[in-house]
């Protein structure tokens, strides 16, 4: 569906106010057209934080973590990635998703599809955003 940027940012704030960010946004268009300062203006707006990620400049261990033993019960668990968001109520972006390597596409489609990659659970009221 087209839409202008004044209709995404109108759509954006309304699932915000209504609770409905359970369903993933992908906004496609030519670079440079505002798709990613729309974002930040709607969560400057609302009061929410914002956090990107450029997926074209991301390694499967960016967004997997860093490995390590728990001695407690002998497994090997990941590390909390840093790019991801530390806090509720955060519209995620994820940015050029489309020129990622495989491997980062096919890690980002859990994240996609649960809100978690691995053990890491996205903190409540995330709201994914792609945009290509």
């Amino acid at each position: 569906m087209e839409m202008l940027l004044s209709e995404v940012k109108n759509l954006v704030s309304s699932m915000i106010d209504s609770g409905v960010i359970d369903v993933n946004l992908c906004l496609e268009g030519h670079q440079g057209i505002g798709k990613t300062q729309i974002l930040k203006q709607v969560a400057q707006e609302k009061g929410w934080n914002y956090k990107a990620i450029y997926c074209a400049q991301t390694s499967t261990e960016d967004l997997i973590g860093m490995p390590w033993i728990d001695k407690t019960d002998n497994v090997t668990r990941f590390a909390r990635p840093k790019l991801f968001p530390d806090q509720e109520n955060t519209i995620f972006v994820l940015e050029e998703i489309n020129r990622a390597p495989l491997e980062v596409q096919q890690s980002v489609l859990q994240l996609l599809t649960d809100k978690k990659i691995g053990d890491f659970v996205l903190p409540k009221n995330t709201l994914i955003c792609a945009c290509i």
